[in-house]
């Protein structure tokens, strides 16, 4: 999806992690005091309310973020990647794959779900 959003805004917008639950519903809480996310932290974090959970930013670079959500029973890990196609325009794509008891019996619950991440996403920059 192209995000009208430089690359340098998207990146920064995507390591604001105490804003994703502000952007992303599934995410209701994340603990920190961090204004930019550290990598390699672990940050705690409630799905929907109730599952505790594990946030890690494993890696980042200019044009990628990867991540991993742990809880009991799940495992998430997944990748942001920015393409800049103009000063202004971002081609935003996002994938993952879920590993786990618990995700395993909602397998193909989540198929549409990175497209709904990226568009949320966008919609962020197109209030602004």
């Amino acid at each position: 999806m192209v995000v009208a959003a430089s690359s340098d805004e998207v990146l920064s917008f995507l390591l604001r992690v105490a804003a994703l639950p502000s952007w992303n519903p599934a995410i209701s809480s994340i603990k920190t005091d961090d204004q930019i996310t550290q990598v390699g932290r672990q940050y705690s974090a409630r799905i929907r309310g109730i599952i505790h959970a594990k946030l890690t930013i494993s890696s980042v670079t200019q044009s990628e973020v990867n991540y991993t959500l742990t809880g009991r029973g799940f495992r998430e890990e997944g990748s942001w990647g920015m393409q800049p196609i103009t000063a202004s325009h971002t081609i935003v794509t996002h994938s993952f794959k879920h590993s786990g008891a618990v995700l395993g019996l909602m397998r193909g619950a989540f198929d549409e779900v990175a497209a709904w991440r990226v568009a949320r996403l966008g919609n962020c920059f197109a209030k602004a």
